[in-house]
């Protein structure tokens, strides 16, 4: 098939609209549903058997689809903005979701509105010109790739992004953000409340669509209110960093003051024994307060690749269970209408086991993040207990100094020390506390998730039966072969 030559010319699509596609292992086009026939402009027989990269603009840096395929090969989910390129030489740019599935991969795509595309086509611009020089001067297309890659990994961190899957991550969740916002602008909806009525040879397949529709309904409600939470865990938990951080500067300065009485006590010999005893513990003490500090700060950090684990897959568990509310309608409508044979009807029934079977594994590694999560916050407080009981002993040894002080009436060194000690003191009991409410309300949000999840599970649970139904109906047909993987310069671009 000849590829079109590309127009400068978008390819648009509604911003209530998704489509999905599913490949096999080499990137083979098995699926895919009605909304993503139209956006490509080719027809389904067009689509079906071809590569997906039938649809990769030249304007899309390799290195990208090489980053998509080491998480694909690697079992990892993966999120991107993607720029395609239809039958008629438009274009038309995508977010995508893509992950493993039982014999091949399952993307899921919706139109991008973030202030996040325009920084992305700017990198992409640089990385394709880095691609094409590397090319040009006779590098092979593995180093030009490589040297793209690292371009494009400078650069998010340049904008504040420590890594690809970071910026991934935000990315996913802002697009969906932004596309809500505007959804509620526009009064559209991503989906029917109800599937299309009447017509049709099948009411039992009516019947599990309906049902697996009511499903699917009840879990996206439980997700929003996981969902709508995800701003308060991200604020809580930057000030949560803040604050950890505040207080690690705190306790070096515990350090630097034992270090100086103790040095000013050796000076005094004799006179000041009592005061180099005290420094001596004082020292001791502030050692551990910074180890426990630095233990509280990593405890932190986790905590954040946590929250952002939570977040990547609570967006995708989200995009997923949209997908199949609107393929649902889309199956109901071709009911309706009689269009469909009974092995396109097949193959469509199969098509809607993949999303489910895609959104009920989301849905369990969020699950297990909000877990892993909670358990983090359980330590984080453990350590903050620690560590008060550790600013009470620096309070007794600053109490028993500034005695120790007074008695030296001809040297105030000590007392500034001590006074030094004391305000040090007072600002890290206040910062603890403040540090305490904050992990107490990201506590309260993470002790509500897993009643929800709860929920959330059971409407998968019966979701996956009404979808078992419905695949048994098609026993009889046989599955899509699964293929071996290929090596990641014939897949570079299947993912578009």
């Amino acid at each position: 098939m000849n590829r079109p030559l590309p127009q400068d010319a978008p390819r648009d699509f509604r911003i209530n609209e998704m489509f999905f596609s599913t490949t096999d292992r080499k990137g083979v086009i098995l699926s895919g549903n009605d909304v993503f026939v139209r956006v490509s402009g080719y027809a389904r027989s067009e689509l079906v058997g071809q590569p997906h990269n039938i649809i990769r603009h030249p304007a899309m840096p390799r290195a990208v689809f090489r980053l998509v395929w080491e998480h694909l090969q690697q079992g990892l989910p993966v999120a991107g903005a993607i720029k395609n390129l239809a039958k008629d030489g438009r274009y038309y740019w995508v977010v995508a979701f893509l992950m493993p599935i039982k014999g091949g991969y399952l993307s899921v795509r919706f139109k991008p509105s973030s202030a996040l595309l325009p920084v992305v086509e700017g990198i992409y611009r640089e990385m394709c010109a880095c691609e094409s020089e590397h090319e040009t001067s006779g590098a092979d297309r593995k180093a030009g790739m490589l040297a793209a890659e690292k371009l494009m990994v400078d650069a998010l961190r340049s904008r504040g992004f420590e890594s690809y899957d970071v910026f991934m991550r935000t990315l996913l969740h802002e697009e969906l953000k932004c596309r809500d916002a505007q959804l509620a602008a526009q009064r559209r909806a991503l989906f029917s409340e109800t599937l299309p009525e009447g017509g049709g040879d099948e009411p039992a397949l009516r019947a599990s669509l309906q049902a697996i529709h009511a499903g699917g309904r009840e879990a996206y409600a439980q997700l929003n209110t996981l969902y709508a939470r995800l701003d308060d865990f991200a604020r809580l938990s930057e000030k949560l960093r803040e604050k950890s951080t505040f207080v690690f500067g705190l306790t070096k300065d515990f350090r630097f003051i034992a270090f100086n009485a103790a040095l000013r006590a050796a000076r005094l010999g004799e006179e000041g024994r009592s005061l180099g005893v005290i420094a001596e513990y004082l020292g001791t003490v502030s050692e551990g307060t910074t180890g426990i500090v630095g233990r509280m700060t990593e405890q932190v950090g986790t905590i954040l690749v946590k929250l952002r684990t939570v977040v990547f897959n609570l967006a995708a568990a989200r995009l997923q269970i949209e997908m199949v509310l609107s393929f649902c309608a889309e199956l109901a409508a071709g009911l309706r209408d009689n269009q469909e044979t009974a092995t396109a009807a097949h193959d469509r029934r199969r098509m809607i086991e993949d999303l489910q079977q895609a959104f009920a594994e989301t849905v369990q590694r969020a699950v297990k993040a909000l877990a892993e999560l909670e358990h983090e916050l359980r330590s984080l407080a453990a350590h903050a207990e620690e560590m008060r009981r550790m600013v009470l002993t620096l309070q007794v040894a600053q109490v028993g100094g500034m005695v120790e002080a007074q008695r030296l009436r001809d040297d105030d060194s000590f007392a500034v020390m001590f006074s030094d000690l004391r305000e040090g003191v007072e600002n890290t009991k206040r910062e603890l506390a403040e540090l305490d409410d904050i992990s107490s309300q990201l506590g309260a949000l993470a002790n509500e998730a897993p009643a929800i999840a709860a929920t959330i599970s059971q409407a998968v649970e019966k979701m996956g039966r009404e979808v078992q139904g419905l695949s048994a109906a098609d026993g009889d047909m046989p599955a899509p072969a699964t293929t071996v993987p290929a090596p990641v310069a014939e897949l570079e671009s299947a993912t578009a």
